[in-house]
């Protein structure tokens, strides 16, 4: 593990640490209890069994394309469904109302990740990448659409738990994929690149998104409950 990861990991589990002894002598989040679900009964086994995992993926017979998008809202749909369960579990339990939700952030999101899938798949066609740097330049975006960048303490405590989550939004979909065999670029060009990829792609479904919240709001999930 070089030094970056290893500088990621620590960081992560401190926050992590922070906010088991906050649950613990405050209050319950059901919120972070969700990411402790993602990043350790689903995240882990996924890095561990990254290999073989890929392995299969890259044998099923199926165009890139679809395959990487594929994998990448079943991802979304997994993910929100369990996001969906935490929320909820803030408001108590009904499971009329958890259905409900479920449906809310599954179309929230299918929209709010379309662009992101489709920027990824054609930049790791065109340029080489390492799956550690696709890892972490997906990361990184979980920090801003929940807008933990504007509270100094929760960027410092909850920002590494984020880039993990948001990591793993991405993994299968890329262990789809052979990410070796694209152009070789400046690094910091691509990820620029990346970055303005993903801002264009999303542009016409979160437009579309805008629209749908403005003619029925209860299609989404309560203002509370989200960031965007």
């Amino acid at each position: 593990m070089n030094i970056w990861k290893k500088v990621m990991v620590g960081w992560a589990l401190a926050g992590c640490l922070f906010w088991l002894v906050y649950i613990l002598a405050v209050e319950i989040e059901f919120t972070v209890l969700y990411y402790y679900f993602i990043l350790f009964a689903v995240g882990l086994p996924l890095y561990f069994n990254r290999v073989k995992i890929s392995s299969r993926l890259r044998a099923w017979k199926l165009g890139g394309f679809w395959k990487f998008m594929i994998l990448g809202y079943g991802t979304v749909l997994f993910e929100e469904t369990f996001a969906a369960l935490f929320n909820h579990l803030n408001e108590g339990f009904e499971v009329g109302i958890f259905v409900t939700r479920i449906g809310q952030f599954w179309l929230l999101n299918l929209f709010a990740f379309t662009g992101f899938y489709l920027a990824f798949y054609f930049m790791i066609k065109r340029y080489k990448f390492s799956h550690t740097e696709i890892f972490f330049l997906a990361g990184p975006l979980g920090i801003f659409l929940e807008r933990i960048f504007t509270n100094p303490m929760l960027l410092l405590t909850l920002g590494p738990i984020m880039i993990f989550v948001y990591g793993f939004m991405i993994s299968l979909p890329m262990l789809s994929m052979d990410v070796n065999r694209g152009k070789v670029v400046n690094r910091w060009w691509k990820y620029f690149i990346v970055y303005v990829a993903i801002i264009l792609a999303s542009i016409i479904p979160g437009a579309i998104m805008g629209y749908l919240r403005e003619i029925n709001p209860l299609w989404f999930p309560p203002a509370d409950m989200v960031s965007f």
